[in-house]
């Protein structure tokens, strides 16, 4: 989980103690073979990950984490709800055009 801390160290800002305050982290999903999992991340505070969040676009900047996602964790509704907005709004540029 080496590079996991690394991408934490990138997107918290200098002397935020994210990392000491994750309370688990695992890799979500079956193993298979060349292939990337994601990793599910809990902070101890809400605070925390709202921190690491607000700093993923720092990974933008940085070739080896270009391809990195960091998304907070939604329940079944938001990610219903996100998908149709998501196709809405695809909808309404594909009007614009």
């Amino acid at each position: 989980m080496e590079k996991e801390k690394i991408i934490l160290m990138t997107v918290a800002e200098e002397g935020n103690q994210a990392i000491n305050l994750l309370e688990e982290f695992h890799r979500i999903g079956k193993f298979e073979e060349q292939k990337e999992r994601s990793v599910k991340i809990k902070f101890a505070t809400q605070v925390q990950a709202e921190e690491v969040l607000n700093g993923s676009w720092k990974l933008a900047g940085n070739d080896e984490f270009k391809n990195v996602l960091i998304n907070k964790d939604l329940d079944e509704e938001e990610r219903t709800r996100v998908k149709e907005l998501v196709t809405e709004a695809k909808q309404k540029n594909d009007m614009r055009i």
